[in-house]
């Protein structure tokens, strides 16, 4: 994958004002549920300047974040005025607290204002909790860099005279300096350079004595003993620095931090198993009860999947606890992350949640992964339901408010050609549609409750599973009708997990396996107009 597609980092919002920023900005894109290539299109950049704003390697220019918020789609002064708070907390980010404390305050206000489906500013400490944080680790990472001891370095050998005249530089390049390396540093830390004529075809042949020409002024071997001990020390502090400001992050409020980075990922095709699964490493810590395990989840799916209060509750976090529980980890470190049906595969990929559990239908196109979303690995199925339609309800069986008509649909057929329609964007009713090349001027919402909510006044029809449609039907008597027959193909779920955890895979599969009657007593009741329980899970590898 290139440059310009790859998902965006996730960072730490403690360890500095930088990466502050850079994970709000990443948050608000998430709010929006867009991809790059969507941002791309509404700023009239490219993909490449968009992504670069939220790398976290320093604060984005004005102009690139001007482009940034208009993808996605949300007012720029209020993200200037932060951006200002910003460069001010980073140019006194180890002496002037004040500053720091000014920034906290402006983000934590951002948040609250811009970000209210993700509750952000729970994910974030007290202002003043955050600036101290900074200021510590600003602070620490100067401290260290100072006082951590630098290897001693060899001393670099004096010139001699050379017994002929030099040849001249374009008979002989110049010869390479010798590389100092701190103690204990072995191959596999030092960059490959291209290896010098010298090396690479051992001794030069003695050279043809040109005219004399005249010598420029030599260097004593001092002076460039004392160069050359300057640089080492100074790159030598440097990576110090880094190093220790990479370390010393305080973990994020909400979920365990993760160590491992995002991989680029290629659209056409599944990845490759990776021999060292770092899933693993996040699945033995969370049965040791050393970090969360994250289950992404749908919200606001009425009998599948939402909040009441602080808790969350339906059949779908049932199941995600069983599933949890089988893999040896207790239900009470579980950590639920609601997002949307178009941002799950960025979830998983940005190794924000360790695993997806909401009505997630499997899919060659969701399996291999295309330009905008990276690809998923499933385990699975464990329910299939067919797709449907849900409208407004109107006198007559079967019969259904249309633009104020009361007609009778049974297929999506009956529906008229100015009909209103919602889907959820990226859900597998709205590539049917797209595919089919129907009803292409449809409204493409973020949850299934906005279309729902919405039926009466701005939709006619909300197309999605019947599973999910038959929930709001019952907590709506009489208000609801679904149409009778299906169309497109049945949605198999599964449990989505990152598309090169392999070897967690193959651990959720057992515990899907352990967990089978338990899954026939949640879905059961849903098991109804060929909605059904599956046992046979096909997309997990041979035992």
């Amino acid at each position: 994958m290139s440059e310009s597609s790859r998902r965006p980092r996730q960072h730490n919002p403690e360890e500095s004002p930088t990466k502050a920023m850079a994970w709000a900005l990443v948050r608000l894109r998430d709010e929006h549920e867009l991809s790059l290539g969507q941002m791309a299109k509404s700023a009239g950049y490219t993909r490449s300047t968009l992504s670069r704003v939220t790398e976290g390697e320093s604060l984005p220019k004005l102009p690139q974040l001007q482009a940034y918020l208009k993808g996605c789609g949300v007012s720029s002064p209020p993200w200037e005025t932060l951006l200002k708070h910003a460069q001010e907390a980073v140019r006194h980010e180890n002496r002037d607290i004040k500053s720091l404390q000014d920034f906290a305050v402006a983000l934590k206000s951002r948040c609250e204002a811009d970000l209210p489906k993700q509750s952000s500013d729970k994910l974030l400490p007290d202002a003043s909790v955050l600036a101290t944080t900074w200021h510590r680790v600003a602070s620490s990472t100067l401290e260290s860099a100072a006082t951590t001891p630098l290897p001693a370095l060899p001393a670099l050998p004096a010139p001699t005279e050379p017994e002929e005249p030099e040849p001249s530089r374009q008979e002989r390049p110049k010869p390479h300096p010798p590389t100092v390396r701190p103690a204990g540093t072995d191959d596999s830390m030092r960059s490959e350079q291209p290896s010098s004529p010298r090396s690479a075809a051992g001794p030069l042949p003695p050279a043809a004595k040109p005219p004399p020409t005249p010598k420029p002024p030599r260097t004593s071997g001092r002076h460039m003993g004392l160069i050359g001990s300057a640089t080492v020390l100074a790159l030598l502090a440097s990576g110090t620095v880094w190093a220790i400001a990479q370390n010393n992050g305080t973990p994020s409020h909400g979920r365990a931090p993760s160590d491992r980075q995002t991989t680029a990922t290629t659209p056409t095709s599944p990845a490759e198993p990776s021999p060292d699964d770092p899933s693993m490493e996040r699945l033995n810590a969370a049965r040791k009860g050393k970090v969360k395990w994250n289950v992404g989840v749908k919200r606001d799916q009425p009998g599948l999947s939402g909040k009441v209060g602080n808790k969350w509750t339906g059949v779908e976090i049932e199941y995600a606890k069983a599933v949890t529980e089988a893999l040896g980890i207790d239900p009470e470190n579980i950590a639920f992350f609601p997002r949307g049906t178009s941002g799950r595969a960025e979830l998983l990929e940005n190794n924000e949640v360790d695993m997806f559990v909401g009505t997630y239908g499997i899919s060659e196109e969701r399996k291999k992964g295309t330009a905008d979303h990276p690809a998923v690995l499933f385990a699975g199925p464990y329910f299939s339901t067919p797709e449907k339609i849900m409208m407004q309800a109107s006198e007559g069986p079967n019969n259904a408010q249309i633009r104020g008509r009361s007609i009778q649909v049974n297929a999506l057929e009956d529906l008229p050609d100015d009909t209103r329609v919602c889907v959820v964007q990226g859900s597998t009713a709205d590539i049917f549609l797209t595919q089919q090349k129907k009803f292409e001027k449809r409204d493409k919402q973020s949850d299934y409750s906005l279309c729902v909510n919405n039926l009466d006044e701005n939709y006619d029809a909300v197309l999605t599973d019947f599973t999910i449609l038959q929930n709001f039907v019952q907590e709506n008597p009489g208000k609801f009708v679904i149409a009778s027959d299906p169309f497109g193909s049945p949605e198999y779920y599964g449990i989505g997990l990152k598309q090169t955890s392999f070897a967690l895979q193959r651990e959720v599969c057992k515990a899907m396996e352990k967990t089978a009657d338990r899954a026939k007593e949640l879905y059961g009741k849903f098991a109804q107009q060929e909605a059904k329980v599956i046992s046979d899970l096909t997309e997990c590898p041979a035992a």
